[in-house]
């Protein structure tokens, strides 16, 4: 604090003053279909309890964007008018191999357009592009999840 002046320090530590609030999710790809409605609602109430308690803060959602859980939470707080920030575990076209049917490309590239912000993990350690390609996924969505849980305040699980 050394840089701010001592006027702008006690502003900023001024009770009310508004924090962004980084929640991030994570969870099952393969959500049973009958039991989304009721997740989807504990969510939706779980961000406005959020958005209640923090009325001055900025919230945003961190998502891989994988199937199910991800992309749950993504539609409900882009309902909610809360941020989507994107964190993939690779490069967006290698990443978009892990989805089987054209309809979740389709779903992730149109989460991808609506999120405020989408960046790329790079390579993890020991880990190459060739081999992320081959049998290395794993250790990029490893590296997602210490990724997400060292960049929010909050940690949405949904299992």
């Amino acid at each position: 604090m050394d840089d701010v002046p001592a006027h702008e320090a006690a502003v900023c530590a001024a009770p009310g003053c508004p924090v962004p609030l980084v929640v991030a999710v994570t969870g099952h790809r393969d959500l049973a279909p009958a039991e989304m409605p009721g997740i989807r609602e504990r969510v939706k109430a779980f961000f406005r309890k959020l958005q209640a308690e923090y009325p001055e803060s900025d919230i945003s959602l961190m998502s891989g964007l994988a199937e199910g859980a991800d992309r749950l939470a993504a539609d409900v707080a882009l309902e909610l008018g809360i941020s989507l920030v994107a964190a993939l575990p690779m490069q967006a076209d290698d990443y978009l191999e892990d989805f089987a049917t054209p309809e979740s490309r389709r779903e992730f590239r149109r989460l991808c357009q609506a999120a405020a912000e989408v960046f790329e993990l790079p390579p993890a350690p020991g880990n190459t592009r060739q081999a992320i390609a081959a049998d290395g996924r794993a250790l990029q969505y490893a590296q997602l999840g210490v990724f997400l849980c060292a960049h929010c305040h909050v940690l949405l699980a949904l299992w």
